[in-house]
């Protein structure tokens, strides 16, 4: 009877052990947490820069870049966004707007 407890007591790890695997992989899975209401604004506050921004910069030129930040909805979304959209602004109107931009994106991004 011995001999069977060890084996009991294996299985009862193992089982633990498996239902955390399981719950583990279902955390790291699961959806982000909803935006604060403070995040909230500042995601929309940083897709009407981009809307606004990439309209009067870019014009026609800009629409695929238009269609990323309707796509985005998370902040590391938008940071992504910011080289592409900072190199396509300064190929269409120059390094100084670039970098004006690229300040006021910043600071949104922050």
């Amino acid at each position: 009877m011995d001999e069977i407890a060890p084996d009991a007591e294996k299985v009862s790890q193992r089982e633990k052990l498996r239902r955390a695997a399981a719950t583990l992989s279902a955390l790291s899975s699961a959806p982000p947490p909803p935006p604060t209401y403070k995040t909230h604004n500042q995601l929309r506050e940083i897709q009407t820069f981009f809307n606004e921004t990439i309209r009067e910069t870019l014009g026609l030129r800009g629409f695929a870049l238009q269609l990323k930040v309707e796509k985005a909805g998370t902040l590391e979304d938008f940071r992504a966004l910011r080289t592409p959209y900072v190199e396509a602004v300064r190929n269409r109107k120059g390094d100084l707007i670039a970098e004006a931009l690229a300040e006021r994106l910043d600071a949104l991004l922050s």
